[in-house]
């Protein structure tokens, strides 16, 4: 098979502090052996093992930088090319999210279920720590995956998998969200996960999109491959966590 699966969490929270980035590089220090990464760094080439969590925390949060002005952070885990994590913070004038992400290819599931059964728990695991504004798992094959899009606007069109923070779920409503028409609605940490097709290898059927977008407000969704849009309905999202101090 060919192909990739991606996940993306999108946060608010601070990235910076340490302890917060501890506890995300020690989790995926702490996967089994099929998911867990072997090197890392800040950037493309990857040249540096995986021996220490207080290293990789020190190269996401920038450590021995003077905290002032603009800045950011990120590193790049992989384990073999097929499996690979990042994470990225930025605190500028302009404020946004943060990302957890990762992704794995369809040839490192073959015909093995559990294993795709396993990263997707890995990702449930993350959202538990994390506790994302959003998240969404989808195969990038699938249309308008890279279509760039901002929360502050709309949602991108409905994935197989959802991810709804507490923005969200003030936004929506609880019972909204859980009346709506997903395959699945099960509370992960703060959040809730939203399954709307039965394989995240596949796109979500367009009847089911465009139901769940009817439900929650279709001016709440980017729809049908549409890329570009100049309004919609958002929530309001405390991005102070990423704007730069004086």
């Amino acid at each position: 098979m060919t192909g990739r699966i991606r996940f993306a969490l999108l946060s608010t929270a601070d990235f910076e502090e340490e302890t917060f980035a501890a506890q995300i590089i020690g989790h995926l220090l702490s996967l089994p052996e099929f998911l867990r990464p072997k090197i890392f760094d800040a950037y493309e080439p990857l040249k540096r093992n995986v021996d220490s969590l207080d290293e990789i925390v020190g190269v996401l949060v920038n450590e021995g930088v003077e905290r002032t002005g603009p800045r950011s952070g990120g590193v790049l885990l992989d384990l073999n090319g097929n499996i690979g994590y990042q994470i990225h913070w930025r605190k500028t004038e302009r404020p946004g999210f943060s990302l957890v992400g990762g992704s794995l290819t369809f040839d490192a599931i073959g015909r093995d279920e559990s294993k795709l059964n396993l990263w997707i728990d890995n990702v449930r695991s993350l959202v538990e720590i994390v506790g994302p504004a959003y998240g969404e798992v989808r195969s990038v094959s699938t249309t308008g995956t890279n279509h760039p899009f901002s929360l502050q606007v709309r949602l991108p069109d409905v994935p197989p998998v959802s991810i709804y923070g507490k923005e969200y779920i003030d936004f929506f409503g609880r019972h909204q969200i859980e009346s709506a028409p997903f395959l699945e609605t099960a509370k992960v940490g703060e959040c809730y996960w939203l399954v709307a097709h039965r394989t995240v290898l596949e796109e979500v059927p367009s009847a089911k999109r465009s139901a769940i977008r009817s439900h929650l407000g279709a001016d709440a969704f980017m729809a049908d491959g549409r890329s570009k849009y100049k309004d919609g309905r958002a929530p309001t999202f405390d991005l102070s966590n990423s704007l730069c101090a004086d």
